[in-house]
């Protein structure tokens, strides 16, 4: 079944006009916080892109290193096998060992610059400015579950969304080249015959009446991060072959889209496949292949 180009992705927001971004989604806002705990969040959101954005800056000498490394290594290899078959490889090693020699010392350094980058990420992790983005995203949660009466059993789950921009009357994403999607935490649970979906600032509600379906869409495709404690590779996460992307991203090889029929125009909600089960038992829908 082809995906039908009218439906919109209640979460995927419109930045065309950076000063004033559009969610898709709108519509089914049904509660959101004081004004002044949103702009708390505000604070806090660039305080942490802040503190990551001097994380994970790369010093030029370790960018220049890691363009220099790989391109001699491989470029020595290719002189080297070019010699070989000529000769053999066993001859090519011992008439020009230190080709070969130089292109191992070319990726050992590239392992070695690889290294210093995932220690500089590990000590951030571990730092006193990550332990206080943590205590401060605790401190938030707590306020915010209080504040939209979010059950405190609520599971959370990843929903998929892309940020883009209107040109020439058609959709661009604008991390396109980073990844396809990116994923958003909400805490999800059902009352008053709705499904709730709630972030830290407001409450996204959909009558159950309007769920019309959903589809389990068999698709590789990228997301920004993996949010979850668990490994992605470990425990319930294994069975789903979650890969690591370029640029931190995570591959998926399905998702699921939750199809809703609003006012005559239809929404849907993107969600990872190892976050599906929550939802199917939530509003008891069955997906249908796509």
């Amino acid at each position: 079944m082809s995906r039908r180009i009218s439906v919109k992705n209640i979460f995927s927001v419109d930045i065309t006009d950076e000063n004033h971004h559009i969610s898709n989604g709108n519509i089914f806002v049904t509660d959101r916080v004081p004004e002044e705990f949103d702009n708390e969040l505000d604070e806090q959101n660039e305080e942490t892109l802040r503190l990551m954005d001097k994380a994970i800056k790369t010093p030029l000498y370790l960018r220049i290193l890691m363009f220099i490394f790989p391109v001699c290594g491989i470029a020595s290899l290719r002189v080297f096998f070019d010699f070989a078959e000529d000769t053999s490889f066993a001859q090519a090693i011992n008439d020009a060992p230190y080709i070969l020699l130089f292109a191992i010392a070319m990726f050992i350094g590239l392992a070695f610059v690889l290294y210093i980058l995932k220690r500089q990420s590990d000590e951030f992790s571990e730092s006193r400015d990550m332990q206080h983005l943590e205590r401060n995203a605790e401190i938030n949660e707590q306020k915010a579950f209080k504040l939209l009466n979010i059950p405190k059993d609520a599971p959370e789950i990843d929903v998929m969304l892309i940020m883009y921009e209107i040109k020439k009357g058609k959709v661009k994403s604008t991390h396109k080249d980073l990844c396809d999607y990116i994923t958003s935490i909400f805490h999800v649970f059902v009352a008053d015959g709705m499904l709730k979906l709630a972030s830290l600032n407001m409450i996204h509600s959909i009558p159950l009446n309007e769920i019309t379906g959903a589809r389990c869409i068999h698709k590789k495709v990228s997301t920004d991060a993996w949010n979850k404690d668990d490994p992605h590779n470990k425990g319930k996460y294994k069975e789903f072959k979650i890969k690591e992307g370029e640029f931190g991203s995570m591959v998926i090889n399905t998702y699921y889209a939750l199809d809703i029929l609003h006012e005559n125009e239809e929404y849907e909600i993107l969600i990872p496949c190892y976050d599906w089960e929550i939802i199917e038992k939530l509003t008891g829908v069955k997906a249908t292949e796509a």
